[in-house]
This record gives structure tokens, sequence and C-alpha cells, in this order.
């Protein structure tokens, strides 16, 4: 250990090059393994959480609601079953999400986070109680269930259970039970938990009917029951309960749809189909990450490495010496090692630091709470050790096998200076290390390119300086007509209309037909008022726009876009008939005009056909088209008139611009850990080039100046030294751009509207890691170009 230290603070350049270089890889690949945990963690929370699963229907178009009472029929009719339960977000009109006003005494809030859950809730999902049971929480139809949260923010230190909050203005609910904070990691959260027997008393009994896919329902599976089995019985079990068509019966049989046991740890990464409950992850970005961190931790690998062997010459004496004197080769290599494994607790020690000074930003940044595992101190201890001596066996193997391989003999007579096979060994891992770096600073070019492309794109109408203004309370929906006046009066208003959906936002899917056409198609459909085109700046191509002059353009008239017109082969669509299948109702009218197809979904997806209709009772928002002047005085305008109708609710707005963008947050945010990733890379490669043009400049010192003596100048051996590394940069160039390429392309497969990777990409990416090396050597190729020849033939 003495010997390790001294040689350390001896050659202390060479230490903070190899500590900096490791301590930036293990920090990144912390952070990085943090994300990933979480990811693969969801669900993990439940008591039960291999046996959990959700049914789901895979028709048209795949969903995860399926009917109440399947869920307690399997219960009763398999024997792999053994406790199911049903579950939903109280849903507004169009299944949007509605605001609830909750009132205790004089404490008033709008919340949204409301479920309603079956008395067995529980059974299934393990969530901690702080106060009340489990059993019994649900039992009292008027009951319900907070979060510790909620009974903070509405009861303060007081006591929840037996008190009573309000809703809306109408109904009272007792407190029954207090749950700890949801964790983040799981694929459903809720504020307020009512019971289904409230529900049940006040829905139509059709929504808790087998002929209503409306609910999220789970089962828990016996332990080692075969799920594939399973499912392969239920298509002939589930007819006699439903009766949904003889279409669907014989699709049902024939296998083109299917229920479907989806394991609730998979739902997060595996599934993404209609009305999950949350945004859920990628799986792909998980394995992007864990290649991320592996390759940043591999180029800080490799400094070490590099590094170490370069100095073989220096060290080789040293060596000699103390074979000399009777230290024997596993002495030798116990040295070595220690004198990796010594610098890489400095440098784990180091990223511990920076891991507790960044963790709460990167935690906000990625949205995620990451306490959980830094408080597990046990198991992040011993991580940090495996971590610790896995580097330290990867980075002191290497070195300390070969440096304790020559003998005394061969070392004094100057025979073992790296030959030829150790040199080729170096320079493959510098340009490792380099094609590590390009390739993630095309990964991030490409990524940002995209956003920009999704960003600037035109969508076929103008988002910009349109204000989103939900319709909270329901009964306001027969004054809106009154409400858009009231607010055109000011001259900050262009344009106001109504509508069930805004672009960006979730939107109902369901089949449409013609009368011409048997097979119908999938499609999307927004409730809107007359002035829905005209407000964001649609074109009719075809037929006419709605009209309060025409009263029969309420429910029986649609406008459709031209998807819709190709997906439905209609040739002369206008005046032809349609029937829109509703979850609910069936509406059988005629197309009036046609729409130029504009983005009102992500750019992940391709435009789908899309209704629309004028149907009052859905109205859940209003879009509001505001000049671009004084925008803090007209929203301040619009909040006085707003708040003389609804008077129930805050006033809540929003841009459409900001709403429309967010739904590529998660790109966004993937770009600029990408960024990140890229930067350390270079930075850590640098480094590494930095302190091996050190050593390349210390063994060619002679040669040097012999060069000098027969008449070369300083700017011929500078441009020698720049040749020596820019080849490397450019043999890793040529291995990252093919694997690059395909990974960005992997990548842009997600989006149904993207950019090819361009060559400029390509060429930045090379051009700029070009520049960064070459200033990495700059210092020590100008030192040694500028040596007298005189100083250049007395080195040794």
């Amino acid at each position: 250990m003495r010997i390790a230290l001294r040689y350390a603070l001896r050659h202390k350049t060479y230490t903070l090059i190899n500590v900096l270089g490791l301590c930036m890889g293990v920090l990144a690949s912390i952070l990085i393994c943090f994300w990933v945990l979480d990811e693969l963690s969801y669900d993990r929370y439940f008591e039960h959480a291999d046996q959990i699963h959700r049914i789901d229907l895979y028709e048209y178009t795949p969903q995860t609601r399926t009917p109440y009472p399947m869920a307690n029929a399997m219960v009763r009719d398999f024997p792999d079953i053994e406790i199911a339960t049903s579950m939903t977000p109280v849903f507004g009109p169009n299944l949007s999400k509605p605001t609830f006003a909750v009132e205790y005494q004089d404490i008033r809030f709008d919340e949204k986070n409301v479920f309603g859950a079956d008395t067995n809730f529980f059974d299934v999902f393990s969530f901690e109680f702080i106060m009340g049971s489990p059993n019994t929480a649900l039992k009292d139809p008027n009951a319900i269930i907070i979060t510790r949260e909620i009974g903070e923010k509405y009861f303060g230190k007081e006591n929840p259970i037996g008190k009573m909050l309000t809703i809306n203005d109408e109904e009272e609910f007792m407190v029954t039970g207090v749950l700890e904070n949801l964790p983040s990691n799981i694929h459903f959260h809720f504020d307020f938990l009512i019971s289904y027997t409230f529900m049940k008393q006040r829905d139509n009994s059709e929504w808790f009917s087998w002929s209503d896919p409306g609910h999220y329902n789970y089962v828990i599976t016996t332990p080692g029951a075969d799920i594939q089995e399973l499912q392969a019985k239920l298509p002939e079990w589930v007819l006699q309960y439903i009766d949904y068509g003889e279409e669907f019966e014989q699709d049902l049989l024939a296998g083109n749809i299917w229920f479907q046991l989806t394991p609730i740890r998979d739902i997060h990464l595996l599934s993404d189909i209609r009305w999950e409950l949350e945004t859920n992850g990628n799986i792909s970005y998980v394995y992007i990450f864990m290649i991320t961190a592996l390759l940043i931790l591999i180029v800080a690998c490799i400094n070490y490495m590099n590094l170490a062997t370069a100095r073989f010459n220096q060290r080789s004496r040293e060596v000699a010496i103390r074979k000399t004197t009777g230290a024997s080769r596993l002495r030798l290599i116990s040295q070595f090692l220690f004198e990796s494994f010594l610098q890489t607790v400095f440098a784990v020690i180091l990223a511990g630091i920076l891991v507790e000074l960044l963790l709460d930003s990167f935690s906000s940044f990625t949205g995620k709470d990451y306490s959980f595992y830094y408080a597990q101190t046990g198991l992040l201890i011993i991580g940090l050790v495996l971590l610790t001596v896995v580097i330290g066996l990867i980075t002191g193997s290497y070195p300390a096998f070969y440096l304790s391989s020559f003998s005394p003999m061969t070392i004094l007579k100057d025979k073992s200076r790296s030959s030829a096979s150790v040199v080729t060994i170096r320079i493959m891992l510098v340009v490792f290390q380099f094609t590590a770096s390009i390739f993630l600073i095309v990964g991030t070019l490409t990524i940002f390119s995209q956003l920009r492309f999704m960003n600037n794109r035109d969508l076929g109408f103008d988002k910009e300086n349109l204000v989103i203004i939900p319709v909270k309370d329901a009964r306001i929906r027969s004054q809106i007509e009154q409400a858009k006046e009231s607010m055109l009066q000011y001259p900050g208003v262009s344009n106001i209309t109504a509508v069930s959906n805004i672009p960006g936002g979730r939107i109902n899917n369901n089949p449409l037909s013609h009368d011409e056409q048997s097979e119908p198609v999938m499609a999307s459909e927004v409730s809107v008022d007359f002035n829905y085109v005209e407000t964001l700046g649609l074109s009719i191509v075809q037929g006419r726009n709605f009209s309060r002059e025409f009263g029969a353009d309420s429910l029986s008239k649609f406008i459709v876009n031209e998807t819709a017109v190709r997906e439905l082969d209609m040739t002369s669509p206008v005046n032809k008939r349609v029937t829109w299948y509703d979850d609910d109702s069936t509406y059988r009218g005629e197309i009036i005009g046609i729409v130029k197809d504009f983005h009102y979904k992500s750019l992940h997806v391709n435009i789908a056909p899309l209704v629309l209709m004028v149907k009052p009772s859905e109205y859940n928002y209003l879009l509001v088209r505001i000049n671009p002047g004084n925008i803090p005085m007209t929203l301040k305008d619009l909040e006085q008139e707003w708040q003389k109708f609804d008077k129930l609710f805050t006033f809540e707005y929003s841009f459409l611009a900001e709403q429309f963008d967010e739904q590529y947050l998660k790109e966004e945010k993937m770009g600029v850990i990408f960024r990140m990733m890229a930067i350390l890379a270079v930075i850590i490669a640098s480094l590494g080039l930095f302190g091996l043009s050190t050593f390349t400049v210390e063994q060619k010192t002679q040669e040097i100046g012999i060069r000098k003596v027969h008449g070369a100048v300083a700017l011929s051996i500078l441009g020698n030294f720049y040749l020596d590394f820019s080849k490397w940069v450019l043999l890793a160039f040529v291995i990252a751009s093919p694997l690059a390429y395909w990974g960005m392309a992997y990548w842009l497969r997600d989006f149904s509207y993207h950019i090819n990777p361009a060559l400029w990409i390509f060429l930045a990416s090379v051009i700029g890691t070009e520049i960064i090396a070459l200033l990495a050597v700059t210092y020590q190729s100008i030192r040694a170009s500028t040596l007298k020849p005189v100083d250049s033939l007395r080195y040794e």
C-alpha cells in the first residue's frame, strides 16, 4: 500500500487523469443504473406481483378495458384464478378525466385523480394502510380512501378517519382509510378511491353488465398456473356470457380477437394499447441506456489500461530491480492490482459524493423518485464494493500481468520496449473509445434533429396562440354559447371553439362504416362546435363546414378527414351516409364536408381516420384563439368572464402549443441524457488521449531530436503527431458510422413521421471529435516539436 500511495503521489497528473476518467464513468453509470432499475421495478411493489394479471381485449383496436362481471366470473369458473377485482378512473364524457371540487369545511381544491374500485380491491393490490382497514374500508357506499399527502392537504395534523369530504357541492363521503403515498413505480395512481357500491347506485346498471367493456379487471392466478392454456380457454368460455354479434363471435373463435392476461410487471414497458391508465415506458429505451452506461464505463476503464501500459518504459527498470532483489511475479501483480484498486476506490468515492449532490436534480429532471434505491444503504454499499472490485480487476489485470511478465535481463538490455502487438492493442482500445464517443454524438444529433423536425413540422393547423380552458363543471355545457359570446367581446380574443378533445390529447377510437362497405375502419371522433374549423385554421377541401343555418348539423351531419375517405374507399364522399359506432350509441348521418388531413395526434403515429360531429353534451374544453399582443391582460379578461359562469371551480388554462409538444417530453429527456453521455465519453477519451500523448512524446523524444538534426522543422513534427492520432479517430468513425446509422434508424421507427439520418450528422460528429482529439494532444505535441535537438538526444 505504501508503494502504491507513493507512486500515485509522485505521478499526480497520471493519477488525476485516471481518477477523473473513472469517476465520470462511474457517476454516469450509477445515475443511468438508477433510471434503469426504476423502469424495471414497475409494479413489483405489490405482494403478489408475479401472479397479478390484467385482462386486456385485443380486438380491432386493442384495449385495456373489459366487462365488469368478467373478473368474478373467471374466479367462479377457473380454478387457476384465486382472486379478481375491478377498478376504473372516474371518467367524464368521451372518457375524459373530469375535475372534482373537493371540500372540507373552508378548505377547497380542484382534484382529478379519483378512482372507483370493488370492495376487494386491496385483496389484489397490497397498498400500505396508515389508518383504517383494507378489509372494510370500501364496504360503505359513501366511503372514500385518501393518500397521506391528501390527508395532510385537507386535514393537517387532524385524524382524517370519520371526517366528511364534499365533492362538487353534491355528495358527501366519509374518510375510512388513509394510504401511504403511492409509489411512483406503479402503472396507475389515484389520490381518492371511492367504492363501486356507490357508483352502482349512481350510474346506469348497463355499465356494470357484460355488454359494456368499461372496467380495468385484474386477477391473481394460482402459483404455477399455465397462463397460455388459460387464455386458450377464454374464447369459448366468454361466449356463454356475451353477445357482441355474429362477426365478433367468428373473429373470437378464429383467433382474430382475443382476451389476454397481461402480467402486471409487463404493463409499463411492454404494453402500449388503448386506454392505458398512464403513459408507459419503452423497453427499447431501457436497452439503449443500459448499453450507453456500459459504453461509458468501458471507455473509462480503457483509459486506465492504456495509460498503464504506455508507462511501461518508465516502470520497466523498477520491475527489473524489484525482481532482481527477490520480488516474485505474484507480488508484482499484487502491487499493480492494488494501485488499480486504490485509484478505483478514490474514483468511486468521488462519484458517490457527486451522486449525492446531483441526485435531486436528476430525479427532478427524469420525473422519478430514486430515494428508495439510495436509501437501501446496505445494498448500495455492496453494489459500490462490487463495482470497485470489477473495475479494479478490469483496469488492473492486463497492465499487471503484462508489466510483470518480462525477465530482469530482458528489461535491463532494453529489449522490452512496447512490442508491435502491445501497441496494436493500445491503438484498438483508443479506437474503441472514440467509436463509442462518435456513436453517442451521432445519437445525440439525431435525437435533437428529430425533435426539431417534430416541433417545426406543419401540423395542418395553427397551434400557436391557442389557450385551453377546461370545462370542469358539466352543468356549464348548456351555457357554452353565452360564455363564448361574452369572451369574444374582448379585443385580445379572435375566435373560440368548444371541443371534447384537444389535439395531442387522449381521443376515442371506434368503428366507422358507410352503407356501401360492410367492413368498418377504426376512426377517432371529436365533438366540436360550429367554429372548430375556423378557430384551428383547418381547410375544407370538399363540401362545407358546420353551420347554424342548417338545423340538422347537430349529430346527423359529419365532417371527415381525407384519410377516412381513403380508407373507406369512397368516391364523391360528400352527401354519402356513414355510421359511427360510439362506445354507448350508434350515430347514422351524412358527410357534409372533407377536412384536409391534420395531425391531431403525436407524430409517433400515422394520421388516422377522423370524424367531427356537433355534440354539445361532450364539450370538455374551450379553445380560445388569442391575439399575440397583450397576452397577460387577455388571460385576465378570460378568467374574469369564465368565473361568471363557473363559480364552483378555479379558473385554469394552458397553451395548446406547450401541451402538444409535451408528447415529445420523453424524447427530449432522452436527448439531454444522450448529450450528457456523449460529452462525458468525449471528455474521458480526451483525458486518456492527453495522457497517452504525454507518454508517446516521451517515447519519441530521441527520435524527434534526430529528425531535427536532419533538418525537420517544428511544423512537420507537429503534423506527424496530429496524423498519428487523427487516423485513429477516422478509423473509429468508419466503425461507428454503420452502427450508429442502424441504431438511429431503429429508434426512428417509433415515429411515423421522421427524418432520415443525414450525412451532416455523421460529418459533424467526426469533425467535432477530430478537433477535440487534436486539442487534447496539442500541448504535448507543441512541447515535443519545440525541444532543442541537444536536449532531445540527451533524454532517456
